[in-house]
């Protein structure tokens, strides 16, 4: 179902519904009347309404922005930067891997020394995907064969 309004609220960020909030109450308190209001900001009446609401409760302290609701991240932004720094800068063999390219799994076991912080390896994709890094295919496969099965091939 298409909105049949030029602006839609849902559209607007956080920041933009509390300035429009706190526009509607100061405007109102000028002696504008709600429906005329309204009907001048394209924004449907009980809006209006629900804002003076607020504000006649809370004062303009309720008109403010709400974080949203949710878990806290289990790594902060300054471990997020250590952890991108440390796949950047350092080779897995170095810190004790037995592999020299990066994987989830390896990524995982090295949030889980260095923070004690315990993610799915699929946690850690999206993790990787969100510092900015993507997964990489080798540009060409290795060709060489151990030693016993290509001594057959040179004769002297």
């Amino acid at each position: 179902m298409k909105c049949q309004r030029e602006t839609d609220g849902r559209k607007l960020s956080s920041k933009e519904k509390e300035s429009l909030r706190l526009r509607v109450v100061r405007r109102i308190e000028a002696g504008i009347h709600p429906e005329d209001l309204a009907q001048d900001l394209d924004i449907n009446l009980r809006t209006v309404y629900r804002g003076l609401e607020k504000y006649h409760y809370g004062g303009e302290d309720a008109l403010k922005a709400e974080p949203w609701p949710g878990r806290e991240p289990k790594l902060n932004a300054l471990q997020m930067r250590q952890l991108a720094r440390m796949i950047q800068d350092r080779n897995p063999l170095h810190l004790h891997f037995t592999f020299a390219l990066w994987n989830r799994a390896m990524v995982r076991e090295l949030i889980r020394r260095e923070f004690g912080v315990r993610l799915s390896e699929a946690w850690v994709g999206r993790l990787l995907r969100r510092l900015g890094f993507s997964p990489q295919r080798p540009l060409r496969r290795g060709t060489c064969q151990p030693f016993s099965n290509r001594s057959a091939d040179f004769s002297m």
